[in-house]
């Protein structure tokens, strides 16, 4: 984060998302987060849960230290794989003052049957219900059925479920830039209406950064 923060001004760095071991018990957490707290481009925390058991992110150490991040205001970015959505809509239940951020789009199923489709698209209006989480449009590029996302109406949904005010734009740069520019996907793929058309923004409000009701924003973060 250090390294980080020494360019951040001269590279537009607005934002930095940390990582915390939100399980561990006793002090861990509290300790982290108060090393956080010297940090000022420090506005969120991810914990990969995609490479977790189903069930990690109900267990009640993580819960607890969920509980302790939303009482810093820092946001959670939920980077999950095919099936966990649920999981991250018990969180937002268990913790309903945590902004929780579902990172590429909640991992739509690949190369998967009409059944998993339909699963993927309720638990996406499910978890959209709940007003605390916010969907991040990102990690697309890199997926082999892109094409197959795109054909199914993957973007219309999340924004129909969620609203502009509650997406963002993440680039995954500079993984992105081996599948093709972030600029050229959102062109291919945003739905062919004005409330939806791509920009560029270097705008990153504390602590979630969002789309504008009339326009889609990349944002500036380090993710």
């Amino acid at each position: 984060m250090d390294w980080v923060s020494s360019f951040a001004a001269a590279t537009g760095v607005r934002a930095i998302v940390a990582r915390i071991a939100l399980e561990e018990r006793g002090d861990h957490v509290e300790r982290a987060l108060a090393d956080l707290r010297k940090r000022p481009l420090v506005t969120g925390v991810r914990r990969l849960l995609q490479d977790e058991s189903l069930g990690f992110a109900a267990a009640a150490d993580f819960v607890d230290g969920a509980r302790a991040l939303a009482a810093e205001e820092y946001v959670f970015d939920a980077c999950i794989r095919p099936g966990q959505i649920a999981e991250v809509a018990g969180l937002a239940e268990h913790v309903p003052s945590l902004t929780i951020v579902l990172d590429h789009l909640g991992s739509p199923p690949t190369h998967s049957t009409t059944s998993d489709w339909d699963r993927w698209t309720s638990e996406i209006i499910d978890l959209a219900a709940r007003p605390s989480v916010l969907c991040k449009i990102s990690g697309i590029p890199s997926e082999p059925t892109v094409d197959e996302w795109i054909r199914r109406g993957v973007i219309d949904t999340v924004l129909d479920v969620f609203g502009p005010t509650r997406l963002m734009v993440g680039s995954d740069w500079p993984v992105s830039d081996q599948y093709g520019r972030a600029e050229a996907f959102a062109r291919r793929s945003a739905p062919p209406s004005p409330r939806t058309t791509p920009t560029r923004s270097g705008g990153v409000p504390p602590r979630a950064p969002i789309f504008q009701p009339t326009t889609m924003s990349t944002t500036n973060r380090l993710m």
